[in-house]
């Protein structure tokens, strides 16, 4: 099967130990998200079955784990946590997104919201030094199952800066970001 193993490119795709990677992909959207139906064996029958139907990469969407900015959750990055170990466990790479677009420009709970989504993170330095934070605090984080920094796990194939950046014109109540192809091009290349 997979055998987790760092993944590197090569002239015609990925490559994991040294031979082609076929890539499978399935996006987790929400995850849990908080739910109070989450536990250990409902993520490893998630993982579990995404291995039985071949599926190589799952991209997940973070739990909520920010409750405001700079202010984490440690319990929902437990669960993240043990996601991470489950996918490892069960040779499946996870890509996580950092955030997903449609919350910032949607949910007033959540700390990065902004009425006009994206543009917050690229025009508000608040939120933009708020963003490379949660980036750091994430890659930096030690996994609290397997210890391994995020940084180095190799269950981690890459990360995702934002899932769905630009979303349809009716998802902004305060009207659509902004924000140029040219200005959300030179804030992905920041954040990268």
């Amino acid at each position: 099967w997979l055998n987790i193993g760092a993944a590197s490119a090569t002239p015609v795709g990925l490559a994991i130990g040294g031979a082609p990677f076929r890539f499978l992909g399935g996006f987790v959207p929400g995850w849990h998200w908080g739910a109070d139906t989450w536990s250990r064996s409902v993520d490893d029958d998630l993982i579990l079955t995404a291995r039985e139907n071949g599926i190589t990469v799952l991209n997940i969407m973070l739990p909520w784990f920010e409750t405001s900015l700079g202010i984490y959750d440690e319990a929902e990055l437990v669960k993240l946590d043990h996601f991470l170990d489950s996918a490892y466990r069960n040779n499946i790479y996870v890509i996580p997104a950092f955030s997903h677009g449609a919350g910032i420009a949607t949910q007033l709970n959540n700390p990065y919201y902004h009425p006009n989504g994206i543009e917050g993170l690229i025009t508000d330095p608040r939120l933009d030094a708020a963003y490379r934070n949660r980036i750091e605090h994430l890659v930096m984080r030690r996994n609290s199952v397997n210890q391994r920094l995020y940084r180095d796990d190799p269950t981690i194939l890459g990360w995702n800066i934002i899932d769905e950046p630009i979303l349809a014109p009716w998802n902004y109540p305060g009207g659509a970001p902004n924000v140029s192809i040219a200005s959300l091009n030179a804030w992905l290349g920041r954040i990268a």
